[in-house]
């Protein structure tokens, strides 16, 4: 392999280039003396360049923004695949097949090559996916132990209308995944107001849950052993359930500290 002077980084945050938990980490990263990049994946292959190098004495990944210095990606490189963006070729290909296919094939070979160049990657993207389908991973929580609310998946309206008229004394819905046109919150369902909505089920299914009340939620990150919890007094805010909706503050909360008052 050919051998240059190339800017080494530590971590690579694949995430879009606003969001503020990936700059906030890659911020911290560089308090520490390390050197970070928040790389938003839309801009690659159109403005990103991505050479990955295979050969008999080893491997390398470089990726270049157009005119900034080039960066090497080695095996001591940490990856975080926190929010991957789509890539965006609507000004490079009008056919909507050719273009979803220059996406895939962008999105294999930087996946790929980053994968094979690394051996720290975090959020592994396979166990991701899986992890982010609802129903299995509620029942993961509930086989560990964990309360779950009674949960209904359907397209089906009637089976809707059954459950919120039998053992659930109120249900909340919510989308299964999320859009890329827009962004769509958790709701109390009213079995009168939204029955004709319900109608729109039988082509895109939903998810229903018994409404548990209470004052605040528990966001947890676990790393490696450790919880870090955070409490969310969604309750002070202007929406019932979703505490997405109107931020209100969040505040360290101790595991295990005693029953929630």
């Amino acid at each position: 392999m050919q051998t240059r002077q190339i800017e080494y980084t530590d971590a690579v945050l694949v995430a879009w280039e606003n969001d503020y938990h990936a700059q906030a980490v890659a911020a911290r990263i560089r308090d520490l003396g390390r050197t970070a990049l928040v790389f938003d994946i839309s801009r690659f292959p159109t403005e990103v360049d991505l050479v990955w190098q295979l050969a008999p004495e080893g491997q390398a990944l470089e990726l270049a923004i157009r005119g900034a210095a080039p960066i090497l990606i080695g095996p001591n490189t940490g990856v975080w695949w926190r929010r991957p963006t789509p890539h965006n070729l609507s000004d490079v290909y009008a056919h909507p097949k050719i273009r979803g296919f220059a996406a895939s094939e962008s999105r294999h070979a930087l996946l790929g090559a980053l994968m094979a160049s690394t051996k720290s990657f975090l959020n592994n993207p396979f166990a991701s996916q899986q992890a982010a389908l609802k129903p299995f991973q509620l029942s993961v929580a509930q086989l560990v132990g964990l309360n779950i609310p009674c949960t209904l998946t359907t397209n089906r309206a009637q089976s809707v209308l059954d459950a919120s008229n039998g053992r659930y004394n109120d249900l909340v819905y919510k989308l299964l995944g999320g859009p890329d046109f827009g962004f769509f919150e958790t709701r109390i369902l009213d079995p009168v107001a939204d029955a004709s909505d319900l109608a729109l089920l039988q082509n895109c299914p939903a998810i229903f849950q018994e409404h548990v009340e209470g004052d605040f939620d528990l966001r947890i990150t676990v790393v490696g052993q450790q919880c870090f919890p955070g409490r969310i007094d969604y309750v002070n805010g202007q929406h019932p359930v979703d505490s997405r909706i109107d931020p209100t503050g969040i505040s360290p909360f101790i595991l295990g500290s005693g029953p929630i008052k």
